[in-house]
């Protein structure tokens, strides 16, 4: 699906909803009661904010294929503050207009009005749900609140939602008509049913055509280890080389967690390798409590970070650390009938994986390795810098890049690159945040 479609679907669904705002409100702004208008449309705009974020991580397949999930994360991100906004504008808003000429505040008017009736009691019930759901998130940017209780409370957002479409349908002034109101639902349950299609019965579907459970496990170094996937009918799963997938391990301790992790084989079809390095609690305990034979709930695969690198003609690779994982899957594809150069930056010798591999797949003096925290001198600190890249690949602005590894590694990267003269098309990368 191209880029302008989904646009034209945002963009035709915004002007519905201001349609309707204006059909039941546009009067109030040239009667005097601007406030009351606009607090109505902030509720409009706040619902639609809402299912807005629900459709773009409901990880939608042809909205991933034509974004990218990371783009579509970063979207969800930051519409995460106009929702934030709205939800404080809209009673705001209205009580500013029902408190004007009255002698009670503003304050004393808002919370006999958030408290007057029992579709405004659930709104303001999921008001306060989504406030908790926004402030768990800045705590989690803030490295201040673990994952999984982050999700866990994500998870009321289904019990907020459900509870105040009541208060939008009853209450909403501009929901009265027969058009608006059949508009409404018809924008819940259409984004109801994309979200659950993709989020829920796509997975169950995929799951009970393959069966999918753990070969092996096998450490790669101390703390990066393997895991090898199969199933039934593994022929007719299929991938992208520098995709991930979502995997659920369903194995006590671990199965009411779903995380993403590359894939590092690079068939582009049939059993799976999952590459995954110690970093957290999930993935320090994942190898203790899962073993030959686990069943995996996997949903994906997701991503289209390698989509163009059979086109290219001449790649350069950069990794930093365990981001090698999706290069080594790309190389397999591509390292025997590609001029590709791969350059990755680990802390030491121990953590390097994949050198041998990669070096298998193509000629070893087209693999770099540069090695951060290990030096004669005490202390001192290498990375990959922009000598680096023009000592090691001359010709870096006839190729197109490919970037995976920490976000202020891409950023630095990224930085360097355009300095050297590459172009912003020719550096492809994918960088998630929630």
């Amino acid at each position: 699906m191209k880029k302008e479609y989904a646009v034209s679907i945002l963009v035709i669904t915004l002007l519905m909803v201001f349609y309707v705002w204006y059909v039941s409100s546009g009067e109030l702004l040239y009667s005097g009661d601007l406030l009351l208008a606009l607090g109505r449309l902030a509720g409009l705009l706040l619902a639609v904010s809402i299912l807005f974020q629900f459709v773009v991580i409901g990880r939608v397949g042809w909205l991933e294929k034509t974004f990218g999930l990371d783009a579509l994360s970063r979207a969800h991100h930051w519409v995460g503050f106009s929702t934030v906004f709205f939800l404080i504008a809209h009673p705001l808003l209205i009580g500013l207009a029902y408190t004007r000429g009255s002698s009670d505040s503003i304050f004393h008017k808002t919370f006999s009005f958030l408290f007057s009736g029992d579709e405004i009691i659930q709104a303001t019930i999921g008001a306060i749900l989504f406030l908790m759901i926004g402030v768990s998130s800045v705590y989690v940017l803030l490295k201040k609140l673990r994952y999984e209780y982050w999700y866990g409370i994500h998870l009321i957002t289904y019990i907020a939602i459900i509870i105040s479409f009541g208060h939008q349908t009853e209450l909403g002034g501009d929901l009265q008509t027969t058009f608006a109101h059949i508009f409404w639902t018809a924008l819940y349950a259409i984004s109801a049913l994309v979200y659950i299609w993709f989020r829920f019965v796509q997975p169950i579907k995929k799951y009970a055509v393959h069966r999918f459970f753990v070969d092996k496990i096998i450490f790669e170094t101390e703390n990066v280890y393997s895991i090898f996937i199969t199933g039934t009918h593994m022929e007719r799963f299929s991938y992208i080389p520098g995709q991930f997938v979502i995997a659920r391990f369903l194995e006590r301790g671990v199965w009411y967690e779903a995380h993403p992790f590359s894939i590092s084989s690079g068939s582009g079809k049939g059993d799976i390798r999952l590459t995954i390095k110690e970093s957290g609690d999930y993935t320090k305990k994942l190898s203790h409590h899962i073993h030959s034979g686990t069943k995996v709930f996997i949903d994906g695969p997701h991503g289209i970070f390698g989509n163009e690198i059979k086109k290219e003609e001449k790649i350069l690779c950069i990794a930093g650390g365990i981001g090698i994982t999706p290069i080594r899957s790309m190389v397999e594809l591509v390292g025997d009938h590609k001029d590709i150069k791969v350059l990755a930056s680990f802390r030491t010798h121990h953590d390097v994986i994949f050198e041998r591999e990669i070096s298998e797949i193509i000629k070893p003096e087209n693999v770099h390795i540069v090695y951060t925290h290990e030096s004669p001198y005490e202390g001192h600190v290498k990375t990959i810098t922009h000598s680096t890249i023009l000592d090691y690949c001359p010709d870096i602005r006839e190729r197109s890049v490919y970037l995976c590894g920490p976000v202020s590694f891409m950023n630095t990267m990224r930085a360097i690159l355009k300095t050297q003269g590459v172009s912003e098309e020719k550096i492809h990368y994918e960088q998630f945040s929630l």
